[in-house]
């Protein structure tokens, strides 16, 4: 969410400054579009994936029958495919809908697509706006330092997981 609140951080400094309102009218555009696009991808990264991937298992197959619909309403309201994927495939409290039953290969294999629609799309565009966000600006505010900080924070947890897990597979099989 802090990508939403640097937008509209970006869009009250194009509300009241004159000099660079073109500049920050960029920003802002630019901003709402990095957070769409990543969306967008990690949907279709998400389509791929179920109806290519994991329809080979049958308790899968059932669980999207089921609850396909669930799976995709929860990745736009989280904004990622990624954290639905891990809240639907958590077994929480047991329950069927919380089972999605993707298999270690099948899961390590769909986290390591999140560098692509996460980080590539949407954390390294969010942090370089921001840098020129604060440049123009002549300031940083706390919303903008938040934001920097999360994506930074994003990006690197994303790609140390992501090494950890290839190397777990790796000295597993």
């Amino acid at each position: 969410f802090s990508d939403v609140f640097f937008a509209a951080a970006v869009w009250e400094h194009y509300q009241l400054k004159d000099e660079d309102q073109s500049k920050f009218m960029i920003i802002f555009l630019a901003s709402i579009l990095f957070i769409i696009i990543p969306v967008i991808i990690s949907l279709y990264q998400l389509h791929r994936a179920s109806s290519k991937h994991w329809l080979i298992e049958n308790k899968t197959r059932e669980w999207l029958l089921k609850y396909g619909k669930f799976l995709y309403l929860t990745s736009v309201i989280t904004g990622s495919s990624f954290s639905a994927v891990s809240i639907f495939n958590s077994n929480l409290f047991d329950l069927s809908i919380f089972d999605l039953g993707l298999n270690r290969k099948h899961l390590m294999s769909w986290n390591t697509k999140q560098i692509y629609s996460v980080v590539i799309f949407e954390n390294v565009p969010q942090l370089l706006l921001s840098i020129t966000f604060t440049s123009i600006a002549g300031q940083l505010s706390y919303i903008v330092a938040a934001q920097m900080i999360f994506s930074t924070i994003s990006i690197v947890t994303t790609i140390l997981a992501m090494f950890l897990q290839k190397r777990i597979y790796y000295t597993q099989y």
